[in-house]
C-alpha cells in the first residue's frame, strides 16, 4: 500500500475562525505509511499503541450500535444479548465531501419556498 495521502483542514487557526476551504494555509496534505496490516503496525508502533488506538475506534464503534439498540426501544437485556456476539464491522473508507456539492444536494429536494428559507440563511450567515 504504501504512503496514504491524509488531507487535513484546520478550520480555526490561533483562535481565528475562518472557513478552510477558502484558505489554502489551512487544507493541507501529507503522506504517511501507517503499514499495510495489523502486524506492520505492531512492527512500526508497537503492540501496545496498536492495541490502544483499535480499542479505542472499537469503543466508538460499540457505542453507535449500542445507541441504535436503544433508539429502537431495545430493553437492557436485549441489547446485552445483541453485543455479546459483537464484532466490530469493516466500514466503508471515509469519502471527501466537497460542501458546495452537499448543500446543492441538499437543496434538489426542496420547494421553492424552502430554497428562499435556506438561500436567506446562507445570506444572514455571510
Amino acid at each position: 500500500m504504501g504512503k496514504e495521502a491524509i488531507p487535513t483542514k484546520a478550520p480555526e487557526v490561533k483562535g481565528e475562525k475562518d472557513e478552510a476551504q477558502n484558505h489554502p494555509e489551512y487544507n493541507n496534505t501529507t503522506e504517511y505509511d501507517f503499514g499495510e496490516s495489523a502486524a506492520a503496525m505492531i512492527e512500526r508502533f508497537g503492540d501496545p499503541v496498536v492495541h490502544a488506538n483499535a480499542k479505542r475506534q472499537f469503543v466508538v464503534s460499540f457505542r453507535r450500535t449500542v445507541r441504535t439498540l436503544l433508539i429502537a426501544g431495545k430493553a437492557p437485556a436485549e441489547i446485552q444479548t445483541a453485543m455479546d456476539g459483537w464484532v466490530p464491522p469493516l466500514g466503508p473508507a471515509r469519502k471527501v465531501v466537497d460542501p458546495v456539492q452537499a448543500a446543492l444536494e441538499l437543496t434538489r429536494g426542496m420547494t421553492d419556498e424552502q430554497k428562499k428559507a435556506f438561500l436567506k440563511g446562507v445570506r444572514e450567515e455571510s
